[in-house]
């Protein structure tokens, strides 16, 4: 993966079909269809077009422009994206691969286009299309033929079934996610040492790998007060225990009108139970003293954070500053352990939680945004400090999407769950990632699509082999960057890659960018 991997490696790799013929064998009024079980069906080697269904015995269902009952075959693009099916093949003869070929019609991603088998012949691109052959109720060969005109894309043989009347045959389109939200994803910043690491391969050891964030919420800032004393107060937001040995609170001195200033860091240690509330204060002489005084100011400025062991930002909260400052934030953390490198642009997204003169901010719902609708400031009341937010209801949920990397721009705030900022920037533009996941019997999927949102580029591999690059070099190493640079908008908008999969589970690099695209 290269720079700011900032995307949904979750986003999953999906069947889009399973390969059983399927249906309900009942008359329907004419004009409409029937849809019949038949003996399951294997189609391997899935591109973005498929034989989706037919009838070979249209007596009083789908007429054409001519008012005939004609035999009909119903093509389907199955990816995200829209694709002319120009060049390609229908043929009911196995010695005839490029009997009939398609117009330049262009089919809508997830879209249906039917062609009338009718021995009529028609091709006009803007009108209704005819093979020029017809279908036999009894049953023969059907395939549907790639623009090589000799690569067989699906086939039905030796012939399909015979057909009953008005009832037509095809293909499910179940759809299975394999990689969710829920998976862990495993990472390292590969250094030269790491150079000939067999790491894509499914054999690899990952497990001495770092674990990016499981997606929820696990010990976030809930309340802050910017009064006399000035308070932080974090709780433990998940259902599970959580070691927090090792990570640090920091608060910002707000009133120094530098974004970039802040007080030494609280070092926490052991666990917090589910539901658990530790509170400090800058009130000297109490058993929660932050440790100095915090220069918070009552419709001022200000930002709190909490960074786990690795310097990944747990959470960050910034009241009153605009988006604008918050991409100044860019300043190392020091600890007594190791110094950290955090920026705000990577945590949130927009502008701070707006002031008033009220004195206490206030997190409030069931999810975590990162961004100003977490919060609100509300008045202060002593007696509730360090009790859980009657408004929280817990355990809280993210959603935020499970990306991974960092990035200095703004806007990325809720597509980065885990962050990387500290142990990439100035070090590697490139993040190695790992995610397992188990196919109990691949002979019944014939395709995966990964849907995914990346900046700057990235090189997907499945089981050790290369299936689909993006904007990377042709030969990527462990130090390589992208070729271009993305924007926000750019890099947030989902690319759908279909793979291509045969009974060895996938084949060749087969994933290409779309044509004339030069930093995609």
């Amino acid at each position: 993966m290269l720079r700011n991997l900032g995307s949904r490696l979750s986003a999953p790799w999906r069947s889009r079909r399973d390969q059983s013929a399927v249906a309900v064998k009942t008359r329907r009024p004419a004009g409409r269809r029937s849809f019949e079980p038949l003996e399951p069906r294997l189609v391997l080697d899935a591109g973005p077009f498929v034989i989706n269904e037919f009838m070979p015995r249209n007596d009083s269902g789908l007429s054409d422009q001519d008012g005939e009952f004609s035999d009909w075959i119903e093509i389907f693009n199955f990816t995200a994206e829209a694709e002319s099916i120009e060049g390609w093949y229908l043929t009911d003869d196995a010695a005839d691969r490029d009997q009939w070929r398609f117009p330049d019609v262009t089919i809508a991603g997830g879209g249906y286009l039917v062609v009338f088998a009718s021995a009529k012949n028609r091709t006009d691109p803007a009108s209704e299309l005819h093979t020029n052959f017809q279908l036999a109720g009894d049953g023969e060969y059907l395939a549907l033929v790639r623009p090589d005109g000799v690569t067989i894309e699906q086939e039905f043989a030796p012939e399909f079934p015979a057909q009953a009347e008005d009832v037509s045959y095809g293909l499910s389109q179940a759809v299975s996610s394999l990689v969710t939200n829920e998976h862990e994803v495993r990472y390292q910043i590969p250094t030269s040492d790491d150079a000939d690491e067999p790491w894509t391969t499914l054999a690899f050891d990952d497990s001495a790998w770092p674990c990016s964030s499981d997606g929820e919420p696990t010990v976030l800032i809930t309340e802050i007060g910017t009064g006399s004393p000035d308070y932080i107060e974090i709780q433990n937001v998940s259902d599970q225990e959580i070691d927090t040995t090792g990570w640090h609170v920091v608060a910002n001195k707000g009133t120094s009108g530098d974004i970039n200033q802040y007080h030494t860091p609280l070092e926490l240690h052991g666990t917090m139970a589910p539901g658990e509330v530790l509170l400090w204060t800058d009130k000297r002489g109490t058993s929660n003293y932050f440790g100095e005084g915090i220069n918070w100011g009552t419709g001022g400025g200000g930002w709190g954070m909490i960074l786990d062991g690795e310097g990944s930002i747990v959470d960050f909260v910034p009241w009153r500053y605009a988006a604008e400052e918050i991409d100044l934030l860019n300043t190392t953390i020091s600890t007594s352990t190791k110094d950290f490198t955090v920026r705000g642009s990577s945590a949130f997204s927009g502008s701070g939680v707006p002031t008033s003169n009220m004195m206490t901010l206030q997190r409030r719902g069931s999810s975590d945004h990162d961004d100003h609708t977490d919060f609100e400031f509300v008045s202060a009341s002593p007696a509730n400090d360090g009790l859980p937010n009657a408004d929280l209801q817990l355990p809280m949920t993210n959603e935020k999407k499970p990306g991974i990397g960092f990035s200095p721009a703004s806007g990325f705030g809720e597509a980065l769950r885990t962050d990387l900022t500290t142990t990439m920037l100035d070090v590697n533009a490139s993040a190695w990632t790992r995610v397992l996941f188990e196919v109990e019997d691949p002979t019944v999927m014939d395709t995966l699509i990964l849907q995914m949102q990346y900046n700057d580029g990235f090189v997907a591999y499945l089981n050790g082999q290369q299936i689909a690059q993006r904007n990377a070099p042709d030969s990527p190493t462990w130090g390589s960057t992208a070729r271009a640079g993305r924007g926000v908008e750019e890099s947030l908008r989902e690319a759908s890659l279909t793979c291509d999969l045969d009974s060895a589970f996938c084949r060749s690099p087969v994933i290409a960018p779309p044509p004339g695209c030069t930093n995609c």
